[in-house]
């Protein structure tokens, strides 16, 4: 068995395309949200950054275990499968 070392970043800890490519694939998938008088509408989690709410980004990606490579590129999925596999 190989073992590779990957450094990961947190979504708080990338700046510029980095950021951009992480929120991004977040958008991929939008959380349905329900408004007060009960329409449904999809939240975009690059919206709630960009309009000061990082920290519900940040606990987001952590209840999630998303982890970033350096380019902003998720790399939950790989450690999962492979954690899986031994």
């Amino acid at each position: 068995m190989e073992l590779y070392k990957i450094e990961t970043y947190r979504i708080n800890e990338l700046k510029g395309d980095s950021l951009c490519n992480a929120l991004t694939w977040l958008d991929e998938c939008p959380i349905e949200t329900e408004n007060n008088d009960g329409t449904m509408y999809l939240d975009y989690l690059s919206d709630d950054w960009f309009n000061g709410y990082e920290d519900e980004v940040t606990e987001h990606c952590e209840i999630n275990d998303y982890l970033f490579a350096y380019d902003g590129t998720p790399i939950h999925r790989f450690i999962k499968d492979n954690h899986k596999a031994q």
